[in-house]
């Protein structure tokens, strides 16, 4: 018995000449008790090397005087930030209302006042949205595709824009 103690205050010894190894792992293990207890809440920055392409918007873009909305699954409460891909500033900052359809929860969020033309994307914590536009003519590029499709489509090559004759055996 006598050893055993000897041999405890020889080690508390030891350990107590390590005051600052000693103050170190008592934080610690406070801190990870007080963790564990749910004592405290750990709160920080989410952050996330993956880009969550989850908020949805018209990735054609919008006309400056439209309704300009955002939607994303589940309910959020978060605010919301629209980007301008340029300056890497806040052009404006909203709140998503949650909702509920026939195909679950869903949030929306409107900033149909944002009217400065311009590239943007939208961020609300880890979730992003991929750029669109603001533009009055935010839709001529697609309407040229689609344009381009038909003259691919149609029946006969043509390099004056009127139709070759084709179809001529068909009855």
């Amino acid at each position: 018995m006598k050893m055993k103690r000897k041999t405890l205050r020889l080690i508390l010894l030891k350990i107590s000449s390590f005051p600052n190894l000693l103050s170190i792992k008592s934080i610690v293990l406070s801190f990870m008790a007080l963790i564990v207890c749910g004592n405290i809440e750990l709160s920080a920055q989410r952050l996330s090397r993956d880009l969550n392409v989850d908020l949805l918007v018209n990735q054609v873009g919008y006309v400056p005087e439209a309704a300009k909305r955002i939607v994303t699954k589940g309910k959020r409460n978060d605010k919301f930030e629209i980007i301008n891909l340029e300056t890497q500033k806040v052009d404006f900052t909203g709140v998503f209302q949650p909702g509920a359809g026939d195909l679950g929860e869903y949030s929306t969020g409107d900033f149909s006042s944002l009217t400065r033309e311009g590239s943007y994307y939208v961020k609300s914590d880890t979730l992003r949205s991929f750029p669109f536009a603001i533009s009055g003519s935010v839709y001529q590029p697609v309407i040229n595709l689609i344009v381009k499709y038909f003259s691919m489509q149609r029946c006969g090559s043509s390099t004056t824009g009127y139709l070759s004759p084709c179809h001529l055996d068909d009855g």
